[in-house]
C-alpha cells in the first residue's frame, strides 16, 4: 500500500494510497483515489523544497491473478510543493463511464477490489529545474467489497442506469437495412427524433423487401386485393410463431408511420422505443435469414 523511492542524493520520496471516494455531484462517474507524500533527506543534506506532478494508469487483478488496465490516472493538482521532514495529501482521478462499471464488477466476482497503481512522477528541487528525475513506482491496494457497493457505486449512480448491451447488426448484404438503422441512432443521439421515426421505418420496409426477395414470400387475399406479403412463418419454421412476428412487424410500422403522432411532438421516449424494437426486429430477422 506504499512505495518508497530514492529522489535526489541523500533523499526519498515515500507514497501511500489513504483511500478512495466518488466525485459528486458528477455528470460523469469518476472515482478520486487519494494518496499521501512525503519528503525526506539525510542529516547534514541541504533542505530545499520538491515539486511534484504524478500521472499514471489503474490496473484491477482478478482472483485467478489475471489484472486488466481499467483507466489513466490524472493528478487533480497541477502541482505539489513537498517540504523536507513534511507529507501532503494528493489525489488522481479516474474517470469512468457505465460500461466500465459494469465490466469492474464482471473482473470483481462479487469480492474485493483488488487494484494496483502504476504512478509516473517527474520531481525537481524549486527553482532548480537541472535537478528534474523521473520516477516510478507501482501501489497495490484493495477496496472493501462493502466500500465499494454500499458506498461508491451510488455515489456514481450505478444502479440507476440499466446498460444495454445492443448486438451489432449484419451487414453485406443487408447493407441498406443497418444503413437505415444506424442512421437512426445516429439521429438519435442528435436529438432529432422525428428522423429516427424516417429511418426505422426505412429499414423496416428495405428488410420486408429483403424477406420477399430471399423466398419468404405469401400472397395476402385481404378486402383490398391481392398483397405480396413477407412469410413470417416460413422464415422462422412455425406458423404460430410467424403470425405473433407479422402483426410486430405491423405495430412497429403503424408506430413510426407518418401520422401516427399527428398533432404532438415525438419526445425522446417515443424514439427510443422505436429504435431499440426496430433494432431488436431487424436484428433477429437478419440473423435467421444468415443461416437460411
Amino acid at each position: 500500500m506504499s512505495a518508497d523511492m530514492m529522489a535526489f542524493t541523500n533523499s526519498r520520496i515515500h507514497v501511500a494510497y489513504q483511500s478512495s471516494v466518488a466525485e459528486s455531484p458528477s455528470l460523469h462517474p469518476r472515482l478520486l483515489l487519494r494518496f499521501e507524500i512525503g519528503y525526506t533527506v539525510a542529516a547534514g543534506t541541504e533542505m530545499l523544497e520538491v515539486a511534484v506532478s504524478c500521472s499514471g494508469d489503474l490496473r484491477i487483478t482478478k482472483e485467478t491473478g489475471v489484472d486488466y488496465f481499467v483507466g489513466h490516472l490524472a493528478q487533480t493538482e497541477p502541482l505539489l510543493v513537498i517540504y523536507p521532514g513534511n507529507t501532503t495529501g494528493f489525489q488522481l482521478a479516474l474517470d469512468l463511464d457505465h460500461y466500465d462499471l459494469r465490466q469492474i464488477e464482471k473482473v470483481r466476482e462479487a469480492k474485493d477490489l483488488s487494484l494496483t497503481a502504476n504512478l509516473r512522477f517527474v520531481a525537481e528541487i524549486t527553482r532548480q529545474p537541472q535537478t528534474k528525475r523521473m520516477l516510478n513506482c507501482q501501489i497495490p491496494f484493495r477496496i472493501p467489497k462493502s466500500d465499494w457497493v454500499e458506498k461508491l457505486l451510488p455515489q456514481m449512480e450505478f444502479k440507476t442506469v440499466s446498460l444495454l448491451e445492443i448486438p451489432q447488426l449484419a451487414d453485406s448484404e443487408f447493407q441498406e437495412v443497418t444503413n437505415y438503422v444506424n442512421e437512426a441512432w445516429k439521429q438519435f443521439s442528435m436529438g432529432e427524433y422525428e428522423r429516427v421515426f424516417v429511418d426505422c421505418r426505412k429499414a423496416l420496409e428495405s428488410l420486408s423487401a429483403k424477406v420477399k426477395s430471399k423466398g419468404y414470400e405469401k400472397t395476402n387475399e385481404g378486402g383490398g386485393g391481392r398483397k405480396e406479403m413477407p412469410d413470417w412463418g416460413k422464415l422462422l419454421g412455425n406458423e404460430d410463431a410467424g403470425d405473433i412476428l407479422g402483426v410486430i412487424n405491423q405495430k412497429i410500422i403503424g408506430f413510426v408511420a407518418p401520422g401516427s403522432h399527428a398533432g404532438r411532438a415525438i419526445s425522446k421516449e417515443d424514439a427510443d422505443f422505436a429504435l431499440m424494437t426496430t433494432h431488436a426486429f431487424v436484428n433477429l430477422v437478419t440473423r435467421k435469414l444468415s443461416v437460411t
